[in-house]
């Protein structure tokens, strides 16, 4: 494993030169059983080439851009194929820290969040308990106008 670690250029030789041509690359992917556990096999695969990496991120992201990129009025009638094939956002913090908890292998596996600071966020999204909040204000007025009160501001 230390000769391994030396050819990757994670531990310095001791004595001697690691070369390699310019024409040669070298992937390194590292043996931690559960570190993948969250990717697919083929990201796993190309894990250890950074490029390969990027170019597939990117690609994604332009896939996700193509399908959700609004430029209409998705609310006018012409456009209701459009809205009826776009994700719904979460309409509560109970949905929101559900969300979450569905997305947060992708925060990890990029070292975005730490766990701890997730299960934190998660926790006390669901603490507001506000899953039937929209029904409910929706049917008072009165109670919609407060939220409104203390939630908004404008000016």
């Amino acid at each position: 494993s230390t000769f391994l670690k030396v050819l990757s250029g994670e531990v310095e030789p001791n004595k001697g030169d690691v070369t390699m041509d310019k024409t040669e690359r070298m992937s390194v992917l590292q043996q931690n059983q559960n570190a993948f556990d969250n990717v697919t096999v083929l990201r796993a695969v190309i894990l250890g080439h950074k490029r390969l990496v990027d170019i597939m991120d990117e690609k994604d992201a332009l896939d996700i851009a193509s399908r959700t990129y609004v430029d209409v009025n998705i609310h006018a009638k012409e456009n209701a194929e459009k809205l009826a094939g776009l994700e719904t956002l979460p309409t509560c913090c109970v949905e929101s820290a559900e969300c979450l908890e569905k997305q947060r292998s992708i925060y990890e596996s990029r070292n975005v969040f730490a766990p701890a600071m997730l299960d934190d966020l998660i926790s006390q999204l669901k603490a507001f308990d506000d899953k039937m909040l929209a029904a409910r204000v929706n049917a008072d007025p009165i109670e919609l106008q407060k939220l409104v009160n203390r939630y908004f501001y404008c000016g």
